[in-house]
């Protein structure tokens, strides 16, 4: 059961209170030991979202949450990793930097959780091909004898207070930027890390939608990391549209091991391989500005698909496995002909979730246009997968309704004339 004094703080911060670091840190305490029910966790996260924290408070919630779980020590440093801000649909391009890096004699801890509002988080394609809940001492070997791992951080004890908060939470879809930034920061710094790489997309309806947000973003992620000696680097990245055309877990799996086999070489292995070359930088593997092309020998050369084979077999799995889509689809075609100048990410996703991703593994869109592609009336612009015929059915309709691929029309909509009315009046 909550102590008084934690309720009291609960109160506190719902009234727009300040907390001081001995009253962050009891509350983190008696979190991760389980005395909070969901509603009071609730009560609280709902607090923190809706009121914010200063920046002391955030540096307070950082520390107590690295402290209030496993801390791992790792032998051979520099220690680097990679963390997204999330929310884009198709980003999912940890599993090919992970290789990159590891690949490169750099030590990579990777942990991860399953996609909070997108269709598929780094976790939910790495158990596709391998158990990501290691205990922290097989974490470890796995590190020691790859120089990498995808897994998952609750399972590891990294910051359990976080989780806790998270699953209470889970249903609401909310991911306050202030807490979000205190949760990455204390399980980096939990994990022995020297660098971070902050992965920040900004674009309409990303969570920092335009890049003045992103950069002040940027910079509390710069300022909490200083605060504990992490080195944070953060890349501000185009957010406004997917990363790559196949979104959705088994789709996203399949098209980064073709991305490692170099079968194919879209956005996403451009992504990639720009980010994985700033941390080959970072760590001194490379001289500036030869990042990006270290990290694309490592991917022509065979050696990142070697690795990430390495580190999936580790972790007891395999790489071959089936990566069929769903069997249930329903192509999504143009209603008129034009030229696609952007897409809707929000709609998307909220297609992609409704059809089953990322729980359905098989669930997903696969887009068939580009920006700047002309289409004729009727062609198809994405498909909709699935593994039930009755969230198909939810999902067709969503679609239906929202125009998730934009096109550039001479006529957006027609109005005839009609009575004025007082409500209608300018």
């Amino acid at each position: 059961m909550v102590s008084e004094e934690c309720l009291r703080l609960i109160h506190k911060k719902i009234a727009k209170g300040t907390l001081s670091e001995d009253e962050i840190s009891l509350i983190v305490n008696e979190i991760s030991d389980d005395k909070f029910s969901e509603t009071e966790l609730t009560a609280f996260f709902v607090s923190l979202a809706t009121n914010g924290l200063t920046e002391e408070e955030m540096i307070a919630f950082t520390k107590a949450l690295r402290e209030s779980g496993n801390i791992l020590r790792f032998e051979k440093h520099p220690v680097i990793t990679k963390h997204s801000i999330g929310g884009i649909p198709g980003n999912e391009v940890s599993l090919i930097i992970v290789p990159i890096i590891a690949a490169a004699g750099l030590t990579i801890p990777k942990t991860a959780t399953h996609a909070i509002t997108s269709p598929c988080g780094t976790l939910d394609v790495a158990e596709i091909f391998c158990p990501v809940e290691l205990s922290p001492e097989e974490t470890k070997r796995v590190v020691e004898k790859t120089n990498g791992c995808i897994v998952s951080g609750k399972s590891v004890g990294l910051a359990p207070a976080i989780d806790k908060m998270l699953d209470a939470v889970s249903s609401l879809r909310i991911d306050p930027k202030q807490l979000m930034v205190a949760s990455i920061i204390a399980k980096t710094a939990a994990l022995d890390v020297d660098y971070l790489l902050m992965d920040i997309p900004t674009g309409k309806k990303a969570k920092a939608a335009h890049i003045s947000e992103a950069e002040r973003l940027a910079t509390v992620f710069t300022a909490v990391g200083q605060s504990i000696n992490l080195k944070v680097e953060c890349a501000i990245t185009p957010g406004d549209k997917p990363v790559g055309s196949r979104l959705g877990v088994s789709l996203e799996a399949a098209s980064l091991l073709r991305t490692l086999k170099n079968e194919e070489w879209g956005e996403k292995a451009n992504k990639s391989t720009s980010l994985a070359g700033i941390m080959l930088e970072l760590t001194g593997k490379c001289e500036p500005g030869a990042g990006k092309e270290l990290a694309t020998k490592i991917i022509t050369s065979g050696k990142a698909l070697k690795k990430l084979n390495e580190i999936v077999e580790a972790q007891g799995g395999s790489l071959d496995v089936d990566l069929s889509p769903g069997d249930s689809k329903f192509d999504v075609c143009a209603p008129v002909s034009g030229v696609v100048y952007g897409f809707d990410n929000q709609a998307l996703t909220s297609i992609a979730r409704v059809a089953g991703a990322p729980k359905d593994k098989q669930a997903g869109i696969e887009l068939w246009v580009r920006r700047g592609d002309k289409v004729e009336k009727g062609q198809k612009l994405y498909t909709i997968y699935s593994s039930s015929e009755a969230r198909l059915d939810k999902a067709i309709e969503l679609a239906q309704r929202h125009d998730a691929i934009l096109m550039e029309r001479p006529i957006l909509k027609l109005v005839t004339p009609r009575r004025l009315d007082t409500e209608s009046s300018l």
